[in-house]
């Protein structure tokens, strides 16, 4: 499985993600706070996003080589309709439709991540 999001999206989270601490340990840049916003957003297209570029291609080289079966997810989708997008994937990789993947089910284990994970939605 592949997840991908809209490039632009992708850069102003990343931007979010970096001015919220990431760039301690994330991020070749220790100066990044004192930056302006114009400045970081160009050092992530300059240097973050040919690497997604990169890894979406790869997978899309191999998919077309038959290398490997891949199912493609997009981020919109799955924010849009997690239970309908979970599914999606269980039938992907066989495991079938195992009862129904719940809101409710979601919606608790998006709690437990949220120490981990911010996603805006």
């Amino acid at each position: 499985m592949v997840l991908v999001r809209n490039i632009f999206d992708s850069v102003m989270s990343l931007l979010d993600f970096y001015n919220k601490g990431a760039f301690q340990t994330s991020y070749f840049r220790a100066d990044w706070p004192a930056l302006d916003e114009d400045t970081k957003i160009d050092l992530l297209i300059e240097n973050v996003v040919p690497w997604y570029f990169q890894f979406v291609a790869s997978w899309d080289l191999a998919e077309k080589q038959k290398r490997v079966e891949v199912h493609w997810l997009s981020y919109e989708d799955l924010v849009a309709d997690k239970p309908s997008s979970v599914l999606k994937v269980l039938e992907f990789y066989g495991l079938g439709h195992r009862g129904e993947v719940s809101s409710k089910e979601l919606a608790k284990s998006n709690r437990k991540n949220e120490r981990y994970v911010s996603i805006k939605e």
